[in-house]
């Protein structure tokens, strides 16, 4: 089913009591972090459309199942918090899925992200990360990262793109199928991005992302992701969203394939 998202509308600045909020939001995520690593997410996505300063916010929530011949139920629960401030960014992203079929659970994700960056000249910015996530279902029983890099953001009056060079160090654990056993990573990889995102004649949006980590002393180990979205206006306040993802693992645990495709149709409202 679609599913529909809620956007907080952006506010010139927060102080106060929304401030704290928001710093404790924030301090709790790098809690929830600070001893981990991740796999590829497309932070590019996830950052504010406009220029100004300000604050905005996305809830997602979204409920599927079936009744009968079928027995199956999803649950999707998404969080986004995004901060710019005099030269200065702050992202927290937050995600949880979980399925069921036939009674037998079928996925249960989690993730969270948290990010900030500061502009050192036009055109540059020092950004630092940190993320932690969990997948039953990809045989990921912990991953969590922390690392640092540059960005190059570029844009006129049609397109807007970046370019990102950094690194981090991840520790992973992982379970490769049999009862109770585990293995232990920790390694450092690059993080090398490329995204793009051009406003065509139409009114259409075309968004493309590409990310590539390859472990630093030994390139037969990567990770590549991919991720093409076409956004499709339907009024001022509802769009239309179909995208494309594609990850590729060069060297996944036991029993999870290399490459993942997911696409997705996804309704938003604005208000």
């Amino acid at each position: 089913m679609p599913r529909y998202q809620m956007k907080i509308g952006k506010a010139p600045a927060i102080n106060g009591f929304h401030e704290r909020l928001v710093g404790l939001a924030l301090m709790l995520s790098l809690c929830m972090v600070s001893a981990t690593a991740s796999a590829i997410v497309n932070i590019e996505d996830q950052r504010n459309d406009g220029d100004g300063d300000g604050t905005t916010g996305t809830a997602r929530v979204s409920i599927s199942g079936d009744s009968g011949n079928s027995d199956r139920s999803d649950v999707g629960l998404g969080f986004r918090l995004f901060r710019r401030e005099q030269g200065t960014e702050s992202l927290l992203l937050a995600n949880y899925a979980y399925g069921e079929s036939q009674g037998v659970k079928n996925s249960n994700r989690s993730f969270v992200h948290v990010r900030h960056g500061t502009t050192v000249r036009p055109g540059t910015m020092v950004e630092g990360f940190a993320q932690a996530e969990r997948d039953d279902f990809a045989r990921l029983a912990f991953r969590g990262l922390v690392g640092a890099g540059l960005r190059f953001p570029m844009q006129n009056e049609t397109f807007r793109a970046s370019l990102g060079v950094g690194a981090f160090h991840s520790w992973e654990r992982l379970t490769d199928g049999l009862p109770n056993e585990r293995r232990d990573e920790r390694l450092w990889r690059a993080n090398l991005y490329f995204s793009i995102d051009r406003k065509l004649d139409t009114g259409l949006h075309l968004h493309s992302s590409t990310y590539l980590q390859p472990r630093i002393g030994s390139m037969n180990d990567f990770r590549v992701l991919e991720q093409l979205a076409l956004s499709v206006p339907v009024t001022d306040a509802v769009g239309l969203r179909l995208s494309l993802d594609v990850l590729h693992d060069s060297r996944p645990p036991l029993t999870v394939e290399r490459t993942d495709l997911h696409y997705r149709t996804t309704l938003e409202m604005r208000f």
